[in-house]
């Protein structure tokens, strides 16, 4: 009877899960546009904080450049693992319709 319960209760968990991966995935909300557009400013910023010898201004901005980079990849990196799954599972459940 406990593992019945059991039973059923991560067979919920697994149809949230199946259904959560079974929609389609969607672009991360960075664009390559949004990285061009700070990378130009960046630059714009670098140039202008190493004319006026402000070095504290440059490490900030070039550290604040390095973060937004490094959230679009990972982004990125998650969207695609997203995607993989979501195929997956479609993969698997088309099969499993197939024989029922």
């Amino acid at each position: 009877m406990h593992d019945s319960q059991e039973l059923k209760d991560k067979l919920r968990i697994i149809e949230a899960e199946t259904d959560f991966f079974s929609r389609a995935p969607e672009l991360p909300s960075f664009s390559r546009l949004y990285i061009i557009i700070m990378s130009i400013c960046a630059l714009v910023l670098f140039r202008d904080a190493i004319e006026n010898g402000d070095l504290l201004v440059f490490f900030v901005i070039f550290a604040a450049a390095s973060i937004n980079v490094l959230i679009f990849l990972q982004s990125k990196k998650l969207f695609e693992l997203y995607s993989d799954a979501c195929e997956i599972i479609n993969y698997y459940k088309k099969s499993d319709e197939k024989r029922i």
